[in-house]
């Protein structure tokens, strides 16, 4: 074999057998930012790790396991308790902001309802499709619970 596809090959091994395992932080800024990176945040936000490597639970003890992982996620106790200013404002522009996209999805499907009329058999097409899009990202927003 030639030495480059060996090379080739050694290393594609090395990366399989190598585990993946790697943290992704979340950093707030003061003014309610919220960034998802790979390395640790600046100095003066508030950082929180977000993910990294959880072994595998067999079925019997899931449960269990899963609600014990629940009650240590900082994003979960964030969620449910926000403890400062910094947590509340996060909160609050996310809240915001999924107000934002629930209008904008109701005023899009309004918009396309009245397309559905159209004597052109490819505009009420489109509009049917559109309608189908928003109405998904609607649920995905939960938007009948804002």
């Amino acid at each position: 074999m030639r030495p480059f596809t060996v090379f080739v090959l050694v290393a594609g091994i090395a990366a399989w057998a190598v585990p993946a395992e790697a943290a992704m932080y979340k950093c707030a800024t003061p003014d309610g930012t919220v960034r998802y990176q790979a390395k640790p945040c600046s100095a003066g936000d508030r950082e929180m790790v977000v993910s990294g490597s959880v072994a595998p639970v067999d079925g019997a003890n899931a449960s269990t396991e899963r609600r014990k992982l629940a009650a240590d996620d900082p994003r979960l106790q964030a969620v449910q308790t926000p403890q400062n200013a910094e947590d509340r404002a996060v909160l609050t522009r996310d809240l915001a902001q999924r107000r934002d996209r629930c209008r904008s999805a109701r005023e899009t499907i309004e918009r396309q309802h009245s397309l559905l009329s159209s004597a052109n058999e490819v505009t009420r097409q489109q509009a049917g499709n559109e309608i189908t899009v928003q109405e998904r990202r609607m649920r995905e927003d939960r938007c009948d619970a804002v």
